[in-house]
């Protein structure tokens, strides 16, 4: 009978450690976050500054799942968008790749808000841009 309780007691505390280890190393970007509002500079003369909200007939949701693929879906004036990628981090860096196109950007996540800040060098066709995407986790 011992043998049998010791076998069952190490067996719970095995799965208990094993359960706590396993949930400290969730990133806590996995999930399903939506769309706030997005902030964009352009780095012109003089220098301008474009805002989007959710309510700006905007709207997007990204989910991003533990085996490093995540799944968008938005609906920018009107017309529909939808794909999927795949997705790691390193330290405050998030990098995204869908098809061939691959973004880079840092990140946080405060109070169950992602803010995603990208920056774009200046071409001869485009100014240099910073963006500032929030989503909140549904």
């Amino acid at each position: 009978m011992k043998k049998k309780f010791y076998s069952i007691f190490f067996s719970l505390i095995f799965f208990c450690c094993w359960k706590l280890d396993a949930s400290e190393n969730i990133n806590p970007i996995i999930g399903t976050w939506v769309f706030e509002y997005m902030a964009t500079t352009y780095y012109s003369d003089p220098q301008e500054t474009d805002t989007v909200d959710k309510n700006d007939n905007y709207s997007e949701t990204l989910i991003f799942t533990a085996d490093g693929k995540f799944n968008y879906k938005g609906n920018s004036a009107g017309e529909t968008d939808q794909g999927h990628g795949s997705w790691s981090v390193n330290e405050n860096q998030l990098t995204t790749i869908i098809g061939s196109e691959k973004t880079i950007g840092k990140y946080t996540i405060i109070d169950e808000n992602l803010t995603i800040t990208t920056q774009e060098e200046e071409t001869d066709e485009y100014f240099a841009t910073k963006s500032v995407v929030v989503y909140q986790k549904k």
